[in-house]
């Protein structure tokens, strides 16, 4: 039988910080508002049965892609360095995609979500191992955006994630 948790105090929505590889994309982490931790879904197969197909647990784990929407500084720091990542990919075809090479920029990249507890302590890392951005989303532009920030988002596909 499970344990009740002894902590009753509810994870904050603000509770948070990203963290990516700080010597190639330092404003990422700084400038990131949100994150959308992605699904992940195991697949069942089924089994005929008489006239029942019975669902059995499948063998492989999908996962979902993760989302970070960021605000746009005015030099657009945060924004070129996500550019400059996926275009470096495309450039690249010759790299392993999680390879590292001197001086450069890596292809892939581990990124790390921490969850802050209400006295803003470390409770839990998600650790997305080799993640690639995949899509570098759309910026409005609107001269009646009032005091909003521009944003914009970034999703990545990574191989599995880890909680530590």
């Amino acid at each position: 039988m499970a344990d009740l948790t002894s902590n009753m105090n509810y994870l904050q929505p603000t509770g948070f910080k990203i963290l990516i590889d700080r010597a190639h994309f330092p404003n990422m982490a700084y400038f990131c508002t949100s994150v959308l931790h992605p699904s992940m879904n195991l697949n069942t197969t089924e089994i005929p049965f008489r006239r029942v197909n019975l669902r059995q647990p499948g063998d492989k784990l999908q996962f979902g892609e993760l989302q970070l929407n960021i605000i746009m500084d005015e030099d657009m720091q945060a924004y070129q360095e996500m550019y400059n990542w996926m275009e470096a990919l495309v450039q690249e075809s010759d790299t392993v995609p999680t390879a590292r090479t001197q001086g450069k920029r890596p292809t892939a990249a581990d990124l790390s979500l921490t969850t802050l507890s209400s006295h803003n302590n470390a409770v839990k890392r998600f650790i997305y191992r080799d993640a690639l951005p995949t899509s570098l989303g759309d910026v409005s532009f609107e001269a009646t955006a009032g005091d909003q920030y521009l944003t914009f988002p970034v999703t990545f596909a990574f191989n599995y994630f880890e909680i530590v």
